[in-house]
C-alpha cells in the first residue's frame, strides 16, 4: 500500500486531491495565460491544454464525498456551499463595481445599471476589470451542481440508483450534444460537468479508479478516440469549439487527462513529498484556490497596467512569444495569491455577517437533517 493511501485511510484525507486541487487552479492561469492577448499563436495546438475544467469538478465531487461522510446534515451542507461560493463572488464584485463608477463618474460618463444586473445574474459583462467577466461563466453551473450534488451524492451511495443516475447523466450529454444545446446551454454545463463530480465521488468511494489496468484502458481508449473523431467529422478539431458548451469530444479530452494524472498518483505523491517547497506552494493554492480563480484575472488587469506605465509592453509585444507567457504566468501566481489573501479579510467579514443575519431564519432550517 502507497503511503497516500496509508495516509487517507488515516486521516480520511487523500494528499494527492490536496495537491491535485492546487495543480487544477495553476494550470487554469497557465490556460488563460496561452489565451491571454493570443501570445500563442498555434490555435488548435494549444486547445489540447483546455482540460482544467473536469480537473475542478473531479476534485470538487471527491472532496465533497469525503465531507459528506464525516457531515451528512444537509442543513449545514447547503448554507457553507453558498456561503463558500457567493460571498467571495460578492466581494469581487464590490471591488469591481467601485473601480468602474469611479472610473465612470471621474470620467463624466454615463453610468449603466447593467453592469451591476449583470453581477447579480452571475455573470458580469464589460467590466473595468476587462478579464473578469470571460472566465466566471464557470459560477453558475459551480453553483447549481452544488445544489444537484445533495442528490447525486445519496444516489450515488444508493447502490442502483449510482448505476441509474451516471446513466441518465451520460444519457443527456450525449442528447443535448445530438440535437442542439443553444437553449438549453446550462443544462448542458451542469449534465457534463456533473459526470466528472460524478467521477470524482468514484474515485473517493472505491478502488475501481485506481487499478492501473483499467486506467491504461481508459487512456488508450480516450486517445484513440480523439484521434479517431475529428478525422471522421465528427467535432471540431480545435477543442476550444468544443468546450462551450461541452460535447462529447470536450468529455473524451477531460477523461484522458484525467486518466493520465490517475496513473501518476502515487509518483505525483512520493514527488511532492520530497520536494518541500513545491508541496507548500500547492497546498497553499489548494486551499485558497477558489478565491485564487475569481481574483486572477485582477491581476492579468494588473500586470497590463503595470506594463504600460513602466513603458515595457511595447517590447514584451515585440518579443518571441514565450517570453511575454513566461513573465505573465511568473508574475500572476503570486500577484493571484496576495489579492486572494487581501480578499480573505473582507470576505471573512462578509461571511461572518451573513452568518448572523440568516442564522435559524433561512428555509433550510426546515429540510430534513440527514440526506
Amino acid at each position: 500500500m502507497s503511503v497516500s493511501n496509508k495516509l487517507l485511510i488515516l486521516n480520511d484525507r487523500d494528499p494527492f486531491l490536496d495537491y491535485f486541487r492546487g495543480f487544477a487552479i495553476v494550470w487554469v492561469i497557465l490556460v488563460h495565460v496561452f489565451y491571454h492577448k493570443q501570445f500563442f499563436p498555434f490555435t488548435t495546438l494549444k486547445s489540447y491544454i483546455l482540460f482544467e475544467m473536469p480537473l475542478i469538478f473531479f476534485v470538487s465531487g471527491a472532496s465533497l464525498l469525503i465531507s459528506h461522510r464525516r457531515d451528512p446534515s444537509l442543513r449545514r451542507f447547503i448554507p457553507r456551499r453558498l456561503e463558500r461560493l457567493l460571498v467571495p463572488y460578492a466581494v469581487l464584485g464590490v471591488f469591481s463595481l467601485a473601480l468602474y463608477y469611479g472610473s465612470a463618474i471621474g470620467q463624466h460618463q454615463p453610468i449603466e445599471a447593467g453592469q451591476l444586473l449583470s453581477w447579480l445574474a452571475l455573470f458580469p459583462t464589460d467590466t473595468t476589470v476587462p478579464y473578469i467577466g470571460w472566465y466566471m461563466w464557470f459560477l453558475r453551473p459551480m453553483l447549481v451542481i452544488s445544489l444537484l450534488h445533495v442528490l447525486l451524492v445519496r444516489a450515488f451511495l444508493s447502490r442502483y440508483l449510482s448505476f441509474a443516475c451516471a446513466a441518465l447523466l451520460i444519457g443527456l450529454l450525449g442528447l443535448f450534444s445530438a440535437y442542439g444545446h443553444d437553449p438549453l446551454s446550462l443544462a448542458q454545463f451542469v449534465v457534463f460537468y456533473s459526470i466528472f463530480l460524478y467521477w470524482g465521488y468514484s474515485y473517493s468511494g472505491a478502488g475501481f479508479w485506481r487499478s492501473r489496468p483499467m486506467l491504461l484502458a481508459i487512456l488508450f481508449a480516450g486517445v484513440s478516440l480523439l484521434l479517431a473523431m475529428p478525422r471522421a467529422g465528427i467535432f471540431y478539431v480545435d477543442m476550444q469549439a468544443n468546450k462551450f458548451p461541452p460535447n462529447i469530444a470536450y468529455g473524451v479530452l477531460g477523461l484522458a487527462w484525467l486518466t493520465a494524472f490517475l496513473l501518476w498518483r502515487d509518483a505525483f505523491c512520493w514527488l511532492m513529498d520530497r520536494l518541500g517547497p513545491v508541496r507548500r506552494f500547492l497546498l497553499f493554492f489548494g486551499e485558497h484556490s477558489y478565491t485564487i480563480y475569481l481574483w486572477h484575472g485582477v491581476g492579468f488587469w494588473l500586470i497590463d497596467r503595470g506594463l504600460v506605465l513602466s513603458g515595457a509592453n511595447d517590447a514584451l509585444v515585440r518579443a518571441h512569444y514565450a517570453f511575454p507567457m513566461a513573465v505573465y504566468f511568473l508574475l500572476n501566481l503570486p500577484l493571484s495569491a496576495l489579492l486572494a489573501r487581501t480578499a480573505e479579510v473582507p470576505t471573512s467579514y462578509a461571511t461572518a455577517m451573513v452568518k448572523r443575519v440568516f442564522r435559524r431564519r433561512t428555509l433550510v432550517a426546515a429540510l430534513p437533517d440527514v440526506l
